[in-house]
């Protein structure tokens, strides 16, 4: 079991050498064998156990089990007992979504404080195959099919997979290493245990070899899903387009696939997006409709179907002064340059709308550099009248996502600039101009 263990992690490059790894620890069968494991293998670890507070008595026991394991391993133990049930309550999750969230948030926030390089978890063989399972009955995609994956993207690792449940068992066993029994392993209310406990047997009653058959399958489907991912990656790289920085989606070019909301499907489901949503995104013929996730949206914009995050602090306000040569946001960059035009014989105005070229003597410093707002208007560059900035957007056929990224620069009370698109006419470059205040707009966000 050792050495399976050890050429395991490395065949998966799971664990960095003189790393310490914080392994999850509930006091359950696997996660003492894998502690065990990696005290044999002679690799760094630290412990953390999740007292969830849902069985009583039997959770505070599996706690000072754990504890009692930190001794006997001498190594560090983080602890932490979460009010799982209100928690599930406040966010509308069922109590596993909610111990799942509040597991792994806990686990990312020790690793970031203790810069711990990966987390391990125990889940193994069995796991997995019951993981293709509970997917395939409720509806998935190849990424679902392949089971439970070595190792993430966020650094959690899972260095038991190669081994089954009643290998883990005959290793624990032998060493007489104690754990604790979870009673509601036992019960048949989650369709995981169902899954265990009936269908799983019957399966093995139909092929003996059951369990290395699907470890066969599974790393069959793993190797079709690398392929079909390098094929999703490529086809998001080359439909993706940007608008004033924002990432969307042609409808006219998703039609020409032979399988648009599959395609779509993928492109938005790393966002949280579901089937349902996608397939209402694809048939929505509303212009403007929002669709929401936790962090993220989407908007329906004609032909567009425009990605964004949700920002959840407004974007303070920030000044510009006449001697800055440069101003740096979160979502864009601005390169400033004072030209005086009796030195400059050959100036031209650029034809490109990302810089503004300003007739410095006309504004008054620093200028403001904020969002728009309800009620801001301007004179737009060749036009006499002025115009709110709602209706220039509107006129422009700007989508909301757009219009929410729209700075402007502010001289008194006068918009002189909208960064990235028009100048304000009373503040444009003649031939009485004695100097250029000139502002390259840079996004960052494509």
């Amino acid at each position: 079991m050792l050495e399976r263990f050890k050429e395991y992690i490395k065949e998966k490059n799971l664990v960095s050498p003189g790393k310490t790894v914080l392994l999850a620890v509930s006091g359950g069968a696997d996660s003492v064998a894998m502690a065990e494991l990696f005290h044999r293998a002679g690799i760094n670890f630290h412990l953390a156990h999740c007292n969830f507070g849902l069985r009583g008595k039997e959770s505070d026991r599996d706690e000072k089990f754990v504890r009692a394991l930190a001794k006997k391993y001498k190594t560090e133990i983080h602890t932490r007992k979460f009010q799982t049930e209100s928690y599930a309550k406040k966010n509308k999750l069922s109590i596993q979504e909610a111990a799942r969230e509040l597991r792994y948030d806990w686990f990312r926030e020790l690793s970031l404080l203790h810069q711990y390089p990966s987390v391990a978890t125990a889940h193994h063989l069995n796991d997995s195959i019951e993981t293709f399972f509970i997917n395939l009955l409720r509806g998935t995609g190849i990424n679902g099919l392949s089971g439970i994956n070595p190792d993430t993207d966020d650094g959690v690792i899972r260095p038991l997979l190669f081994a089954s449940r009643k290998e883990i068992e005959t290793f624990l066993s032998v060493s007489k290493l104690r754990y604790c029994e979870d009673s509601s392993n036992q019960e048949d209310h989650y369709l995981r245990n169902k899954i265990r406990h009936h269908l799983i047997p019957l399966f093995e009653k139909l092929n003996p070899s059951f369990e290395k058959t699907m470890a066969k399958n599974l790393q069959n489907i793993f190797f079709a899903e690398h392929v079909f991912n390098e094929t999703i990656i490529e086809t998001t790289m080359r439909l993706t387009h940007h608008v004033n920085g924002l990432p969307y989606f042609s409808r006219k070019e998703l039609k020409q696939l032979d399988f648009p909301v599959e395609y779509l499907y993928e492109f938005l489901s790393p966002f949280h997006f579901n089937a349902a949503q996608v397939k209402e995104i694809w048939e929505c013929k509303q212009s403007g409709k929002i669709f929401y996730t936790k962090n993220f949206r989407i908007v329906c914009d004609r032909d567009k179907i425009i990605f964004s995050i949700l920002k959840k602090e407004n974007e303070p306000e920030h000044f510009i002064a006449a001697t800055m040569k440069s101003f740096n946001s979160t979502v864009f960059r601005l390169t400033i340059k004072t030209i005086p035009l009796e030195k400059e014989k050959k100036f031209s105005l650029p034809n490109d709308a990302s810089i503004s070229c300003l007739d410095m003597d006309m504004l008054r410093f620093p200028l403001e550099l904020r969002k728009w707002k309800a009620g801001d208007f301007f004179y737009p560059l060749g036009m006499t009248h002025r115009k709110r900035l709602s209706d220039f957007m509107i006129d422009s056929k700007w989508s909301v996502p757009e219009k929410e990224n729209v700075h402007v620069l502010v001289s008194g009370n006068d918009i002189v600039c909208i960064l990235g698109h028009r100048i304000d006419d009373r503040y444009k470059v003649t031939g009485r101009t004695k100097k250029v205040f000139r502002i390259a707009y840079l996004s960052k966000l494509k």
